[in-house]
């Protein structure tokens, strides 16, 4: 019993009613040296009732209140009298008289205010210095009149939102047990002065800090996993020491618009996710150690670096890599005019300058949109990006890309060349595409070869997923022969456009793999934070039957422009098949205003949209006779697209 009142006290520490972050629970529960007193010296293992009791949501945890006024309850009766003998606090009241008459105890392990709003208040300078016991300090939103003079010696958790001071205590240096420091929305302007070592700290999170100028030496926290710096828009540098931290594993300094250098060189061993993106000012990127093989994520978008080092070959293992908006360098000196006319010139963007990648082997998703990549600028090894996934190239300066660049890879299913304004053909493409988006390439003179197109997605559809569709859209404005068929209803709604096409008898599955679709929309324009989509369902002719509306293809939006939007559904349904051979059916296709995170699914907002036709053809075996898997993919080229 004394083993279980124990761990209700724990959970009564760590979850109080607000919710906690999974991360700060894995923090807080996850190291054996932040554990409070309790009988054993650690956390037992939970029974059965309590863990049910814990609700697990995608980016939260939560503690049953019952659980939770329980624990509280026990802490209670340690000293129902005295606040001051009790081992944990969370009363605003008896908080703030305890500190700010300096009469703490070493009782108290454990105190925990988070106030929905700012609170101001005079606490002791003094008022930590009797509490050598007290191990965790949760505080929010509590403004201090007057500063600190020291923190708890023992603490080993200390996360406090919206510090209003300028600077932590003079004893951060001597607080060895710490583990977790939190300091997000803070009015810190520097961590530490000089060179603290603190073994055992693991956890940083200083994100939001506004007034925060440089991270101070590090090479005292060389057990550090985590290093949060989002948002600290005043960061102007960090240490050299920061690139020896061996063991750090996510490091995250989005928005920092104002940081212009980092460490010369990067030995993180055990980095996994490097993110840098909105670092606008920052020109230069570290060289990557070659033990630099453990960082899965790398996120450089929207920063001003004008070439991406060699070195970059070493992120073996690299899965993510984002560039976005990463324009270049601003120079002046293209313009070779005279010293004499300076004055005249203007500043111009430079594309971006990528070394080899071939050696990215486990690459999955590369984006390199908006870029200001010019012809040439693509590395001619992007071929050997063997595990390539998913492709962004959108946004970019091209004429052309070269004609092989991209068709050995295999394992490419998605494809974005979209406002490439220059773009006047595409290359080979590869088989085994499932999404290619060339929408707003306006100087694009050539159209798909479709039949040659759907061959290499019929070619691969045997290994498609159940509910796997295929999707293409490019510019256009009419539908191309080949979608034979053209009756069809087409019904308009204020926020929803409903199509529905009547699916003839099919009497062969072995003769027929699915159905191609092609609609050429037009004002396709949308509210902000919504997408178009298009659902699709089978119904026979009586609508009798209604299987499950698929899962949306997402169309791309805010193009006034006509385009095409061609998509091709398997036949690997079997409900859909058996429907399909029982007689005359209908295939109803439903394009709506998709609010993403709604249960819903679509919701009637205001947004145009305009189907002005639609062609569609079932396709079977013979629409492909000659055409191999294997040469499907060599003759996937941009040509004119001949008509009937």
């Amino acid at each position: 019993m004394m083993l279980f009142e124990a761990t209700l006290k724990q959970a009564a520490l760590f979850l109080m009613s607000e919710k906690i972050q999974k991360a700060t629970h894995r923090t807080l529960l996850r190291y054996e040296d932040i554990v409070l007193q309790i009988p054993g010296g650690d956390i037992p293992s939970w029974p059965d009732s309590a863990l049910n009791s814990w609700q697990n949501g995608k980016d939260f945890l939560y503690m049953h209140d019952l659980l939770q006024q329980m624990g509280r309850n026990i802490v209670t009766q340690e000293s129902s009298d005295d606040p001051n003998r009790q081992s944990r606090l969370w009363s605003q009241e008896e908080i703030d008289a305890m500190l700010k008459g300096n009469i703490g105890s070493k009782k108290v392990q454990s105190i925990h205010l988070n106030l929905q709003e700012q609170y101001k208040t005079n606490w002791d300078p003094d008022c930590f210095s009797t509490m050598r016991n007290l191990i965790l300090l949760y505080l929010s939103n509590v403004n201090l009149s007057c500063s600190l003079n020291t923190l708890p010696s023992a603490v080993k958790v200390l996360i406090w939102e919206r510090y209003s001071l300028q600077a932590l205590p003079h004893n951060i240096g001597q607080l060895y047990k710490l583990v977790d420091l939190r300091l997000r929305y803070s009015k810190i302007k520097c961590l530490w002065n000089g060179t603290p070592v603190l073994d055992k700290l693991k956890f940083i999170d200083l994100s939001y800090s506004e007034d925060l100028i440089e991270m101070p030496d590090l090479r005292g926290v060389q057990n550090l996993e985590c290093l949060l710096l989002e948002g600290c828009i005043s960061l102007v540098r960090v240490h050299e020491s920061l690139g020896q931290l061996r063991r750090l594993v996510k490091l995250n300094m989005k928005d920092c618009r104002n940081l212009v250098s980092l460490p010369t060189k990067l030995e993180m061993n055990s980095l996994e996710e490097l993110v840098l993106s909105g670092c606008s000012k920052l020109e230069e990127l570290p060289e990557f150690g070659k033990d630099m093989k453990s960082l899965s994520i790398c996120d450089l978008s929207e920063t001003s670096m004008k070439e991406v080092p060699p070195s970059i070959i070493h992120l073996s293992n690299i899965k993510e890599l984002s560039l976005r908006g990463s324009k270049g360098l601003v120079s002046n000196s293209s313009w070779g005019l005279s010293r004499l006319f300076w004055f005249m010139r203007r500043p111009i963007r430079m594309g971006m300058r990528l070394p080899s990648l071939s050696g990215l082997s486990s690459l999955k998703k590369l984006d390199l949109s908006d870029c200001n990549l010019y012809d040439g600028s693509i590395p001619d090894d992007l071929n050997g990006l063997s595990s390539l996934m998913n492709l962004n190239l959108s946004g970019n300066n091209f004429a052309s890309l070269p004609a092989g660049c991209i068709s050995n890879l295999t394992n490419l299913e998605y494809f974005y060349l979209s406002d490439c304004l220059r773009l006047q053909s595409m290359p080979h493409l590869p088989p085994n595409l499932l999404e290619v988006d060339a929408t707003h390439c306006p100087s694009m003179e050539t159209s798909l070869d479709l039949q040659n197109l759907f061959a290499s997605l019929v070619a691969k559809h045997r290994n498609l997923l159940l509910y796997e569709d295929i999707v293409l859209q490019i510019p256009g404005d009419e539908i191309p022969s080949w979608f034979e068929q053209r009756e069809c209803y087409i019904n308009h709604f204020r926020s929803a456009v409903l199509i529905t096409m009547n699916i003839p008898f099919v009497r062969d599955k072995r003769e027929w793999s699915g159905i191609a679709v092609c609609l050429l929309l037009k004002d396709m324009i949308s509210p902000s934070g919504t997408s178009h989509r298009i659902y699709w369902s089978f119904k026979d002719s009586e609508d009798a039957i209604h299987y499950n509306v698929r899962s949306g293809c997402c169309v791309k939006n805010s193009y006034v422009e006509p385009q095409l939007y061609m998509a091709f559904f398997p036949f690997n349904c079997l409900n859909c098949w058996r429907h399909l051979s029982g007689g005359r059916s209908h295939l109803k296709l439903l394009i709506a205003t998709f609010i993403p995170g709604r249960s819903t699914g679509w919701e009637s907002v205001n947004g145009n949209m305009k189907i002005m036709d639609c062609g569609w053809r079932l396709i079977c075996k013979e629409d492909f006779e000659g055409y191999s898997a294997s040469n499907a993919s060599s003759s996937l080229q941009i040509t004119e697209l001949h008509e009937d």
